[in-house]
């Protein structure tokens, strides 16, 4: 068993931050240099046939570098210039997509690139997202021990099973296509909760689950609030009982994963 005080939240929140924060920046550099060779690859063929197109040939160079960027540095501020390249490369296949359907004389139908751009532009917007999430956390890399520490909590609570244990909560957000999962530990005054790599370490009164349904149900529409962060979800009954009793006022105890 873990025990979690209030007065540790901040530095287990900070070195979840920090493991987040690179896992992150790592898949968007790579993501980078793998987006960046095809389009070096596309750009420099299609030159041929249009010179406008070698600005794909420069936006993929520069893609290839902020790869290579994005792996080593530690900084939040990593997540905007991945948005506004992002951003770029996207208006940029929709644009000469939609040209190149008009100078071709076809009215119906979307080209790949235009889908591709679309797709571009959604993972930009999203970088901002992570930006205002993690523009204040610490870059600066913690210990070993608190490393190891919080990467045990969030594969306790991972393990966890709501029908082994009362105060195990599960709910789902949207993610892309599909739907997020959950797991919440609601012990004392401490609330832990994972998506299975990411973690937030909060006070009872920094979270915040309210039904959006008129009825009762046994799934339950709800909106969310996890310190800063705010999602719109489902969850069980059960785990929204389990929720309420929770927030009861229980003074003097602390939370246990």
């Amino acid at each position: 068993m873990i025990s979690v005080t209030t007065q540790e939240i901040a530095e287990l929140q900070r070195v979840s931050d920090y493991r987040q924060i690179r896992k992150s920046l790592r898949g968007a550099g790579i993501g980078s240099i793998i987006w960046g060779l095809i389009n070096l690859v596309w750009g420099g063929a299609a030159v041929a046939d249009d010179p406008l197109n070698i600005i794909i040939v420069f936006l993929a160079g520069f893609l290839l570098i902020e790869g290579i960027w994005l792996i080593a540095v530690r900084s939040p501020k990593g997540f905007v210039v991945d948005g506004v390249v992002f951003i770029l490369l996207g208006l940029w296949n929709i644009v000469i997509s939609i040209m190149n359907l008009v100078l071709a004389g076809v009215t119906a139908g979307m080209s790949i690139f235009v889908m591709i751009g679309v797709w571009q532009m959604g993972w930009g917007v999203q970088s901002f997202g992570r930006y205002r999430r993690f523009a204040n956390a610490s870059s600066q890399k913690p210990g070993k021990e608190s490393t190891d520490r919080v990467n045990d909590i969030i594969k306790s609570l991972n393990k966890a099973k709501p029908a082994e244990s009362g105060d195990i909560i599960e709910f789902q957000t949207p993610g892309g296509f599909t739907m997020k999962p959950w797991k919440g530990k609601l012990a004392g005054d401490v609330g832990v909760f994972s998506t299975g790599d990411d973690a937030y370490f909060l006070r009872r009164d920094e979270v915040q689950f309210v039904s959006k349904e008129k009825k009762p149900k046994k799934r339950l529409k709800v909106s969310i609030q996890l310190g800063q962060q705010k999602f719109a979800g489902v969850m069980s009954q059960e785990s929204m009982q389990r929720y309420e009793v929770w927030k009861q006022p229980q003074p003097g105890l602390a939370g246990s994963i």
